[in-house]
Parts: structure tokens; C-alpha cells; sequence
């Protein structure tokens, strides 16, 4: 993405999956057991690029601090 390219504020399931590292059928799980927000416009689920980003930071202090107490 070039600099003067926004940012998107949202990503299609795959899109969401391929940002992510993740495959698209783990990605399926997560939203099915409700470990990752999202989004829902008539049957199309969309992953906003503001709440991954906090989820995937709130998973890394997570695991940080399960970490630290070890």
C-alpha cells in the first residue's frame, strides 16, 4: 500500500484472514466462538481494521502477562 493509499476500515473474511496470518477456516472458528469481533451487513461479515488491531494488542498483553507470572 502506497503511502497516499488509505488505510481500509474494514476487510471481507479473507481479506480479515490473510492481515491476520491466519487461514480463513480458523478464522471462521474464532468468529463462531466468538473470540474476534465483527461486524454483520445483511449476511456479510466484515472485520473492522480498528477493533483487529485492538484485539490482536489485548491477545499480545494477554499473553504477555501470563507470561510474566509464570
Amino acid at each position: 500500500m502506497s503511502k497516499n493509499t488509505p488505510r481500509p476500515i474494514s476487510y471481507r473474511p479473507s481479506e480479515a484472514a490473510r492481515v491476520l496470518g491466519i487461514s480463513l477456516s480458523h478464522l471462521d472458528r474464532m468468529t463462531k466462538a466468538g473470540e474476534i469481533p465483527y461486524a454483520r451487513l445483511g449476511r456479510l461479515r466484515l472485520y473492522g481494521d480498528n477493533e483487529l488491531r485492538k484485539w490482536i494488542k489485548e491477545k499480545t498483553e494477554e499473553v504477555s502477562r501470563r507470561e510474566r507470572t509464570k
